[in-house]
C-alpha cells in the first residue's frame, strides 16, 4: 500500500460523500481510506458503505466522541494505517484526480519525507 489517507469526520455525511468522491477518482490507485468518524450520530456509515464501491481499500473506525476536535481518535485510525506514505483530507475537502499522483512524484525522490498541498 503506498497511501493511507487518514479522513476524520464528524456528523458532515452531506459533505463527506463529496470528499470521498474525489479521492474514488485518484489516477494513483494504491491508497486506502481510514474514515475516523468521532461520535457521529447522522447518517456517516451508511455514506462510507457506499464508497466502498468505487474505493474497495475504505474502511470506518465508527468511534465515541473524543474531547475537543477528536485528535486522539485521528491517532487509533493512523496506527492502523497500512501505507508507506500517510495523507490527510478533511470531510469538506476536494482533491484533484492527480492529487495522490502528484505527491508520490515529489516522495519518489530519496531526501523529500515531506510534501503538502495548498
Amino acid at each position: 500500500m503506498r497511501f493511507s489517507v487518514l479522513l476524520p469526520t464528524h456528523n458532515r455525511a452531506d459533505v463527506l460523500r463529496h470528499a470521498l468522491g474525489s479521492m474514488a477518482d485518484q489516477t494513483e490507485r494504491d491508497f486506502e481510506v481510514l474514515v475516523v468518524g468521532d461520535g457521529c450520530t447522522d447518517h456517516t456509515a451508511r455514506v462510507v458503505e457506499e464508497a466502498r464501491a468505487r474505493i474497495p481499500a475504505i474502511r470506518f473506525f465508527d468511534l465515541p466522541k473524543g474531547p475537543g476536535f477528536g485528535y486522539g481518535n485521528r491517532n487509533v485510525a493512523l496506527r492502523e494505517a497500512r501505507g508507506e506514505w500517510i495523507a490527510f483530507l478533511a470531510h469538506d475537502d476536494l482533491v484533484t484526480p492527480d492529487h495522490l499522483e502528484l505527491l508520490g512524484r515529489a516522495l519518489a525522490d530519496p531526501p523529500i519525507r515531506i510534501a503538502h498541498t495548498r
